[in-house]
């Protein structure tokens, strides 16, 4: 069984490295539909794991907040980082990643004998439609966590940040000069509902989670408790004190990042001309 898993994982990646997507998902599809629910054992044997959860929410939409949670979580496996493994599983990477996520040295925390393997990576959201197509074919019980938040406030937010992260001592509009490739990125990662119809064109609705940042800060514990459903995780209720208690404290700790004021009149239509 493991030699036939990871030839066939080799085969779809060779077919995606060649542009021959139709194919690479075909040869996925024919490998999920052998295995089905053992699939993750099939991949196990050949040395290979894949994702359950991916957070992909766009930067400064709670998905690190989120990732923090779900991590005290003793159902889940939450990986370290944001290794943006999977961003070359369109085009041959696909192998290497289901690798990487069989390391047992990537997980936040002990490995646990068993559990939903989650990862989170706002990038993911930009993942090429040859990537999507290729991992929604292999995985298509796969589930998507996707943050909206009003895009002026948002990309106020991640420039802010940014400013802040690289050390940057000027104005926001003399940023958005020099750094414009990122903010450019930023741009891109606000078209959410773009990039949501890309991947409901191959993944099925039902395993799309999508919330409103605004629910972190109203009511952070029913937002968990929904997503734990969604994800097929035990509640909150259903795991032991200790457990329970540590998910609380999270969920409390800092469920609305600080407030950095309102953005200038007009931001996002300067950014905009700014970078153009």
């Amino acid at each position: 069984m493991s030699e036939v898993t990871a030839d066939s994982i080799k085969a779809i990646d060779r077919a995606a490295s060649r542009g021959r997507i139709d194919e690479a998902s075909r040869e996925a599809k024919i490998l999920e539909k052998a295995y089905g629910e053992q699939l993750q054992i099939a991949l196990a044997e050949s040395g290979l794991s894949a994702p359950d959860v991916l957070l992909i929410g766009p930067p400064r939409t709670g998905t690190t907040w989120l990732k923090a949670v779900l991590g005290d979580h003793p159902d889940i496996l939450m990986a370290t980082g944001e290794p943006n493994v999977l961003w070359h599983a369109g085009d041959g990477g696909l192998f290497e990643a289901l690798r990487w996520y069989a390391r047992s040295d990537v997980w936040r925390g002990p490995r646990k004998s068993s559990g939903i393997i989650a990862d989170k990576s706002p990038g993911y959201i930009g993942l090429s439609d040859a990537a999507i197509c290729v991992l929604t074919a292999l995985l298509p019980n796969l589930k998507i966590v996707i943050g909206q938040r009003n895009e002026t406030e948002r990309l106020w937010s991640a420039i802010f940040h940014r400013m802040h992260d690289v050390g940057f001592h000027g104005t926001w509009d003399q940023f958005c000069i020099k750094f414009k490739n990122d903010v450019l990125h930023e741009l891109d990662y606000g078209k959410v509902h773009v990039h949501i119809n890309r991947w409901r064109n191959s993944l099925d609705t039902k395993n799309i989670f999508i919330y409103e940042f605004s629910e972190i800060t109203h009511d952070p514990e029913h937002l968990v408790s929904k997503l734990l459903n969604h994800i097929s995780a035990r509640s909150i209720c259903n795991i032991n004190s200790t457990e329970r208690s540590a998910i609380i404290e999270r969920i409390r700790v800092n469920p609305n990042p600080s407030n950095i004021g309102a953005p200038p009149a007009g931001f996002i239509e300067a950014v905009t001309t700014l970078v153009s």
